[in-house]
């Protein structure tokens, strides 16, 4: 019998009422469990953030500027600064 990869888990603390929230945005982007078994075509908020990672690897600046126009940064950023912070500036447009 062939051993699976070893594959790292982490857990986050999801506000219960924002979980559903995010099962149906992954399942309306197209992330579903795809591999056999009880989950199986369940909506895969793990594999979304993958895909998220795996865009912000490639292109941190447009991830962040995306996000950002679409509102999406911690609301106890209240200073330019702090929301420069890296490299990244944001694109005009």
């Amino acid at each position: 019998m062939a051993k699976r990869p070893y594959r790292w888990k982490w857990t986050a603390a999801i506000d219960p009422e924002n979980l559903p929230i995010l099962q149906a945005l992954a399942r309306n982007l197209g992330f579903v469990v795809n591999a056999p078994g009880g989950f199986e075509g369940k909506p895969s908020p793990a594999a979304m953030l993958d895909a998220l990672a795996a865009a912000y690897r490639a292109d941190s600046g447009a991830v962040i500027d995306a996000m950002r126009a679409i509102g999406v940064m911690a609301a106890d950023i209240e200073d330019e600064a702090e929301l420069l912070k890296g490299d990244h500036q944001p694109t005009a447009g």
